[in-house]
């Protein structure tokens, strides 16, 4: 009986270990010790709420932006390497990501996201095509998750917009927004489009903790303060980040000042911006500070996340 009862336990081990990482890039790791809850919630009308919250063995991201937007062009002819050029308009129209496949790496989760100056007829379930790194046209579904006030611009309304690509995530490389429906003047209304990769790293020997908050915080202009919470760093880090996706941060309007886990920096007024930066998490800590502060420019911040490495789980 001692002999089957062994057997039985090897067996299950591995293929319990087999259905952990499987075969394809896509799995996702539900490794033990780690914890996973909250997904495909957040969002909010004025403020932000958890969207994602992880930890586990060798947990980490990536991330990719492109400015879409061509309303503000005519203002910034003389920074015409930094317009945004609308859709279907190729490398102009491309985000890159890196780092998150090869190896023993297999997708968690991956989520884009959009902000737009929303006109008359513009819809809060969206259509984006993009072209992935392999030449393989998707077409994923982006809902509205966070409505704002006015950014200035004469729009109807200010919306973030969320997509799950999980699935739609195939390679390192660039990724070439194509076109999207359900928005009246697309090049006009769409600021910007980022794409969040979550990976877990098999071989990693740290313990990984990512916190992904978004909704809609509109200023025109003002303050907007987020805290994130519903995280506990239970040792010093090995490595800590932050960071921000914001709209309409603009050249001839700032300086726009900004805050990640309390460090204070300007913004670089890219119109479209996802501000990621080294940041210090302390033992004990489970709250940290994001803020925009502007004078005479009207923006959205959209979302605000937490990253942070420890060795607590023994990876």
């Amino acid at each position: 009986m001692r002999k089957i009862s062994l057997i039985f336990i090897f067996v299950a081990a591995f293929y319990g270990a087999k259905a952990q990482w499987g075969t394809a890039q896509h799995a996702t790791p539900r490794t033990i010790p780690s914890q996973f809850h909250l997904p495909d919630g957040g969002g909010g009308n004025g403020f932000l709420t958890e969207n994602f919250n992880m930890t586990a063995c060798g947990l980490n991201y990536t991330a990719g932006s492109v400015r879409i937007e061509t309303r503000y062009n005519p203002q910034t002819y003389y920074q015409s390497p930094y317009w945004g050029y609308g859709f279907g308009q190729g490398s102009n129209s491309a985000l890159n990501i890196s780092g998150a496949f090869g190896g023993c790496k297999s997708i968690v989760k991956a989520y884009m996201y959009w902000t737009e100056s929303a006109l008359t007829g513009s819809q809060t379930q969206q259509n984006l095509t993009y072209t992935d790194p392999l030449g393989n046209n998707h077409t994923v579904t982006g809902t509205v998750i966070g409505d704002g006030s006015s950014k200035c611009w004469g729009e109807l309304y200010t919306w973030t917009v969320r997509a799950d690509v999980t699935n739609d995530v195939v390679a390192d490389g660039s990724y070439t927004m194509q076109s999207i429906t359900g928005v009246s003047n697309p090049n006009w209304e769409v600021d910007g489009v980022t794409l969040i990769v979550i990976y877990q790293d098999a071989s990693a020997t740290y313990e990984g903790t990512i916190s992904l908050n978004d909704g809609n915080i509109s200023r025109s202009p003002g303050l907007a303060s987020f805290t994130a919470s519903n995280f506990n760093v239970c040792d010093t880090p090995i490595l800590g980040r932050g960071f921000i996706i914001a709209s309409d941060l603009q050249s001839n309007a700032g300086p726009d000042h900004m805050s990640i886990n309390g460090d204070a920096f300007n913004s670089p007024l890219l119109f479209w911006e996802d501000d990621d930066i080294l940041t210090t998490y302390s033992t004990g800590q489970t709250t940290a500070d994001f803020s925009i502060q502007t004078n005479g420019d009207c923006y959205t911040m959209a979302v605000a996340g937490v990253y942070y490495q420890t060795a607590c789980l023994g990876c």
